[in-house]
């Protein structure tokens, strides 16, 4: 009697389930009922009706025969949305079990984030920025030799030119 009273009043419901009352469909919906069938298996029957090529009636003459009709073209057992509702139930497990980790997770992220401050602050760093340092001063000063000697180069290539005229 549940299934047919909300069949009835899904607003989801073609319109012609609301034709009949939900004690003259509670006889028809008792054995999908005990198949464990909702209101969105008996939408997602008529969608599965609709999309294998065939039309569902929008004022069918008889509600019941055709609704009983769409229901005898298919197992009961297997419900239309029962993947549907594993799926939701493993996400709503993966989601409790991401936020019961959340904690742990912050805490590891903050515990890297004092180690790697402490480190930004200890003696090696300290021991790489110096070797860092000096590296830059004998590279800068390679080059500003090197440059010194290209200019020297260019000066006595320039007098030299100006001398064989």
């Amino acid at each position: 009697m549940l299934l047919a009273i909300r069949w009835c009043q899904d607003p989801d419901s073609p319109p012609w389930a609301r034709y009949k009352t939900p004690t003259t469909w509670a006889a028809l919906l008792a054995l999908p009922a005990r198949h464990s069938w909702t209101v969105r298996d008996l939408h997602r029957l008529l969608e599965d009706h609709t999309t294998s090529g065939r039309r569902v009636l929008t004022h069918p003459n008889n509600p019941i025969a055709y609704l009983s009709w769409l229901l005898n073209q298919v197992d009961l057992t297997n419900r239309p949305c029962a993947m549907d509702d594993v799926y939701a139930t493993y996400e709503a497990e993966l989601a409790a079990q991401h936020r019961a980790e959340a904690p742990d997770r912050l805490a590891a992220a903050a515990h890297a984030r004092q180690a790697g401050r402490a480190a930004l602050h200890g003696d090696a760093h300290h021991q790489v920025r110096d070797i860092l340092t000096q590296r830059i001063e004998t590279a800068a000063a390679g080059k500003a030799d090197q440059i010194r000697a290209e200019n020297a180069a260019r000066t006595e290539f320039i007098t030299r030119r100006r001398g064989t005229r």
